[in-house]
């Protein structure tokens, strides 16, 4: 859809004060005036007192007009669970009265936001708050502020925005964490664990992790570190998760660290894992997507007294290490040290040791649909 005015105002979508709600299929409009006698020209893509952003795909533009906005959101409210949408006025790519907006997050709590600056550079403009709200990275929001901003891209990246460590919510308003303590800083000179949510890298030096959290997505799954999407762990120093408290007796899985996309994992310092269990499944490192290993140590003993035992474990189609030194020692009624079910494991770097000890079932050193040995070295006992 085109929109030329040749008097004053236009506007291509206006619910004008009521909600305007895209769920799915594809809107492009753009809008401009050629009339520049008459003073101020409000040109707008889309006009509603609240958008809800839920599915679909849609570019909203106002090429031209000093009040030229892609998106004109008098009472500010904003959610977005969905779809990709972008929005780019001559003025501003978005206006709102409001010095806080109500963007919500999805479930799964995957949300970046990018914009893009006047000189065509671009970065995360949105970083999620305490209370599960997105809040600006920059001071781009209000009437004026935005003004920098000539376009926005609201979409659902797969980058992780938050970590659950010890308890404790890192993310881009709080990322810092230190040993023995369940809530994260915004500044620490002595950390532990720092989230840099810019390039979404959890760097753990000298971590003590002692403290699990129930997964967001799975209650009865229990981890001591998680991410909410793709993330790189760079180890410094030498870090440790081990046991503190018992596990509730209906705990499914119980997950050193757990990744809701790829992870990728770099540094030169170590990270030791110890887990036991009763009749929950016991896992080292679980990456719910894929898994690449480029440095750092990993000493993982997990043992499981009525259920099954992993090691590096990734649910996507590939398990990847090119450095390192990773030692996996597993125990339960059954056991692969490392999993990739039906996908493929490389090895072209570093060195890995696999003990596995079933109860029970089968053990695997190393389960996956295909395996490439190009590099590195690795030993295998089951």
């Amino acid at each position: 859809m085109y929109i030329h005015n040749t008097a004053s105002d236009a506007y291509g979508l206006s619910t004008s004060n009521h909600l305007f709600r895209m769920t799915g299929g594809n809107v492009q409009c753009t809008v401009e005036s050629s009339q520049t006698a008459l003073g101020s020209v409000h040109n707008h893509g889309l006009w509603a007192e609240a958008i809800s952003l839920e599915g679909g795909t849609a570019v909203f533009q106002a090429l031209s007009g000093d009040h030229g906005y892609g998106l004109y959101v008098p009472g500010g409210r904003v959610n977005v669970t969905g779809g990709t949408f972008t929005f780019a006025g001559a003025a501003s790519a978005v206006l709102t009265y409001l010095n806080t907006w109500g963007l919500q997050q999805p479930a799964d709590g995957v949300s970046i936001y990018t914009a893009e600056a006047a000189d065509g550079s671009t970065r995360r403009m949105w970083r999620s708050a305490a209370d599960g709200r997105l809040e600006s990275y920059l001071d781009v929001y209000g009437y004026y502020t935005t003004s920098d901003f000539r376009y926005v891209h609201f979409g659902l990246l797969p980058e992780a925005t938050d970590v659950v460590l010890n308890q404790a919510r890192l993310n881009g308003l709080t990322p810092y964490w230190a040993n023995g303590s369940t809530t994260a800083q915004a500044q620490l000179s002595d950390w532990n664990a720092y989230f840099d949510w810019e390039t979404s890298t959890l760097t753990l030096k000298n971590a003590e992790v002692n403290l699990f959290a129930s997964l967001w997505d799975d209650p009865a799954a229990y981890s001591y570190i998680q991410a909410n999407g793709d993330i790189t762990l760079e180890l410094q120093g030498n870090s440790r998760v081990t046991e503190k408290d018992a596990y509730p007796a209906t705990a499914s899985d119980v997950i050193a660290m757990n990744t809701k996309g790829d992870l990728t994992v770099t540094g030169s310092g170590a990270l030791d894992v110890q887990l036991h269990t009763d009749t929950a499944v016991c896992l080292g490192m679980n990456s719910q997507k894929d898994l690449f290993w480029y440095g750092g140590a990993l000493a993982f003993k997990g043992i499981s007294r009525l259920a099954a035992a992993y090691g590096l474990a990734a649910s996507g189609d590939r398990l990847f290490i090119d450095g390192g030194k990773i030692e996996l020692y597993c125990k339960g009624t059954r056991v692969e040290a490392v999993s990739v079910p039906g996908g493929e494991f490389r090895l072209t770097g570093g060195f890995l040791d696999c003990t596995g000890i079933a109860t029970v079932y089968e053990s695997l050193g190393i389960g996956s649909g295909t395996a490439t040995f190009a590099g590195g070295m690795a030993t295998a006992q089951a």
